[in-house]
């Protein structure tokens, strides 16, 4: 059985209810919800926005905190999967699980993969008073700061459909289950924000 991509898909899976049609409801929704950021991921991958932002020096740039701001929402995602959300999500062994709560749990997880997309996209946006290579560089090391985050979302919910496809062809085939977990591993790289901390320095510096 195939992960449902549209509202029919997961209005027939709510109706019928097949083995692990809590997991197969769950990836659902998590599949909708990056496809709807996918042209913000698109603008991402290819580095630019489509706006035009303000015009700032290094204060009004630093002022702006983007670092916490991105740092803030990555602590997020460990609540929004941790395993009481899962529990009450799937449901405890051998019990049914709440699509209401999938929904919202993957609704979450959604939205702060995409506020990571339109903190990246603001920070395309700006211009720099003066043309300063310097932050530009930060802004270079800011979005090397994210990378990593944005991608793990994404590789994630991918491994997690295949997962659970592959879950419901073995119990549909009567094979022994396989094990699917939700793991989700988002690391910030060290040397970008010391680059970023770095270019900033200079910035200030050189003004």
């Amino acid at each position: 059985m195939k992960v449902p991509r549209d509202n029919s898909g997961r209005r027939e899976l709510l109706v019928i209810r097949p083995t692990a049609w809590e997991h197969l409801y769950f990836a659902s929704c998590l599949a909708v919800g990056l496809e709807r950021a996918e042209e913000k991921w698109r603008d991402f991958y290819f580095g630019y926005s489509m706006k035009v932002g303000p015009q700032l020096d290094v204060y009004e740039f630093v002022d702006q905190q983007y670092p916490n701001r991105v740092k803030a929402i990555v602590a997020r995602f460990d609540p929004i999967i941790a395993e009481p959300a899962q529990r009450l999500a799937f449901g405890p062994s051998g019990q049914p699980g709440n699509a209401v709560v999938s929904a919202h749990v993957a609704k979450r997880f959604s939205e702060s993969y995409e506020q990571m997309l339109d903190l990246v996209d603001e920070v395309l946006s700006i211009r720099f008073k003066d043309d300063d290579e310097n932050l530009e560089g930060a802004r270079r090391a800011f979005v090397e700061m994210c990378t990593p985050a944005i991608g793990a979302c994404r590789e994630m919910v991918g491994k997690f459909i295949v997962d659970i496809e592959g879950l419901a062809s073995d119990l549909q085939n009567g094979n022994p289950p396989r094990p699917v977990e939700i793991n989700l591993k988002m690391d910030m790289p060290q040397q970008a924000m010391d680059d970023f901390v770095a270019y900033i320095t200079a910035a200030y510096q050189a003004g």
